[in-house]
């Protein structure tokens, strides 16, 4: 009887610590995802400012024009 729960202890504590670290890649993935997401935001606001600035520089050069 006891040889079984400790065979069944140590399948449990295997499984304890796949899921361990499975969890782990998991919170892993999530945080390069976050950066990855927090980048791509960054880059679109960067592209809104560029594309302002250019507006505005073609307004001034061709204002006169019109």
């Amino acid at each position: 009887m006891l040889t079984n729960k400790e065979k069944e202890l140590k399948s449990l504590s295997s499984q304890l610590s796949v899921a361990m670290e499975k969890l782990s890649q998991q919170q892993l993935t999530e945080e390069n995802l976050l950066r990855t997401v927090q980048k791509l935001e960054d880059d679109v606001e960067d592209a809104h400012a560029e594309v302002s600035v250019i507006q505005d520089v073609h307004k001034c050069l061709f204002e006169d024009m019109e």
